[in-house]
């Protein structure tokens, strides 16, 4: 359980929610769960959240086949990331397996 105003654990759930719904084929309801964890963090100014939430986007995306919109997210996501002055830790692409993007920007 999580409080009502813990966003950070509302989006996470959110994610994972979304990630498991996508690896089972219902990518409409991923969708849905990765714009609700947006909502919760629309006010935040934790880069970190913004930067997974898109990098989840990307997951879902890039399991829907759509390739395009993945690589996207993902850009969107090594933004937030660059902003923040750091490098996503390795792990942030294990779903994927793999650094969606063509070239590495770092």
């Amino acid at each position: 359980m999580t409080s009502d105003d813990d966003f950070a654990a509302h989006a996470r759930w959110r994610w994972i929610d979304a990630w498991l719904a996508s690896k089972e084929g219902h990518h409409d309801e991923a969708l849905r769960a990765i714009d609700a964890a947006f909502v919760w963090i629309e006010d935040s100014d934790y880069q970190y959240m913004h930067a997974d939430t898109h990098r989840y986007r990307g997951e879902v995306l890039h399991l829907a086949g759509d390739e395009e919109g993945a690589r996207t997210a993902f850009d969107r996501a090594f933004e937030f990331w660059h902003r923040k002055g750091t490098r996503p830790p390795p792990a942030h692409f294990a779903l994927g397996s793999r650094d969606p993007r063509s070239t590495n920007r770092w």
